[in-house]
């Protein structure tokens, strides 16, 4: 990653990633933008830290993915307040074993 040449000392780079399928960690995923793959990147590139906030579950992503499909925007509401309900019901175990977010949040530095 070229930012961390252009960064000053003790400078942070914020970045959105989408990425909508569920990670594979059998036994890793370096390849996609998964958790290990950012991580990867983030090393390779020289950053000494890297924090990774994944955003979104199995509903919203869903929601997400549908969403040309909501001809109304009350459509659309209902929707995504129904996924993010629902995505407050995946046991935090299948969370943790096999995530599917819409994408990550990560700061470098």
């Amino acid at each position: 990653m070229f930012c961390h040449r252009v960064l000053k000392p003790g400078g942070k780079v914020y970045l959105s990633m989408p990425f909508i399928s569920p990670e594979i960690p059998e036994p890793h995923d370096y390849v996609r933008l998964t958790r290990e793959g950012i991580e990867r990147l983030a090393r390779e590139g020289g950053f000494a830290s890297c924090e990774i906030h994944p955003y979104g579950e199995r509903f919203s992503s869903a929601a997400y993915l549908l969403h040309p499909f909501f001809l109304f925007n009350t459509m659309r509401l209902i929707a995504y307040a129904l996924a993010l309900g629902l995505d407050r019901c995946v046991p935090g175990r299948l969370r943790r074993s096999n995530p599917c977010p819409i994408g990550s949040f990560a700061i470098l530095s």
